[in-house]
């Protein structure tokens, strides 16, 4: 297998090999192509990253890809996921179980070495993905360690987290929906700058595929999209996110779904307007 050199080749393979096109354009313009983190990890030009991204938008796939080509394409990496529940560790391993057995990568793992609490490459790379618990969290070395769903981790689990690794080149990534004003996510955020944290942020419209009928005024997310948002290139399909819309609150909406504001969910006075 020869490595992408590139961010068009990293792209190519992924959707050749793969079989997802991820979307390299951003639609609003305070925000970040999906892709775009995926490809600054794994050509190294971050170590640490935050990605704040819509609820559903397909976060855990993301990271699964880029973990499947970093340990694939670098022996000996050492991979260390930790996700908030069971069963979201669970889901991650299922799309690194599919590339298992992807035809382009047979016999790049041993399959009988292949269970969720570590699947170990024949380049010797190895990857973990546990739940983040105290216990899971404790004792490893990895070369990349990855936090899935940090808005929901307890904080004592996330500051073990953030003491694990001694590698001098460990790349360390968080990606979450930013529920809260002052959860953990909003935390990263506001010491980004101090703790040399590059921030992504992609919304539901960077993730949303091209939608044929938008000025026709048939869409079931045309209030919210009103025709702006219709030459998206994501994988995430209209119907999907047409759900989202009418089932979610405005809050909700605004916060997990447009990821432009953290939400007021345990604020005192979560309506109160500061006129100064």
């Amino acid at each position: 297998l020869t490595p992408p050199k590139n961010d068009d080749e990293l792209h190519s393979y992924i959707l050749n090999y793969l079989g997802y096109n991820i979307a390299r354009t951003s639609i609003c313009s305070n925000h970040d192509a999906p892709f775009q983190p995926l490809a600054d990890i794994f050509f190294n030009r971050v170590n640490r990253v935050l990605v704040i991204a819509s609820r559903g938008a397909g976060k855990t796939l993301l990271t699964s890809i880029l973990e499947w080509l970093l340990a694939t394409f670098n022996p000996n990496f050492h991979i260390f996921h930790a996700g908030a529940i069971d069963e979201q560790a669970r889901r991650g391993y299922e799309y690194v179980r599919s590339y298992i057995n992807n035809k382009y990568f047979k016999g790049v793992v041993d399959q009988r070495d292949s269970i969720m609490s570590g699947t170990r490459w024949k380049n010797n790379s190895f990857l973990e993905i546990h739940a983040a618990t105290m216990n899971q969290t404790s004792g490893a070395h990895p070369n990349m360690k990855v936090g899935d769903e940090l808005e929901r981790w307890r904080p004592d689990v996330y500051q073990q987290f953030i003491g694990m690794g001694t590698d001098e080149n460990l790349r360390t990534l968080f990606i979450s929906t930013r529920e809260k004003a002052y959860g953990l996510v909003q935390q990263l955020v506001d010491e980004s700058y101090t703790k040399d944290i590059k921030i992504y942020n992609f919304c539901v419209w960077e993730t949303k595929e091209p939608c044929i009928i938008c000025t026709e005024h048939r869409c079931l997310v045309y209030p919210a999209c009103q025709a702006r948002y219709q030459h998206s290139t994501g994988h995430r399909s209209v119907k999907n996110i047409a759900d989202k819309f009418l089932l979610s609150d405005f809050e909700t909406w605004k916060t997990q779904q447009l990821c432009d504001l953290p939400g007021t969910s345990g604020l005192c006075f979560p309506n109160l307007n500061v006129i100064p």
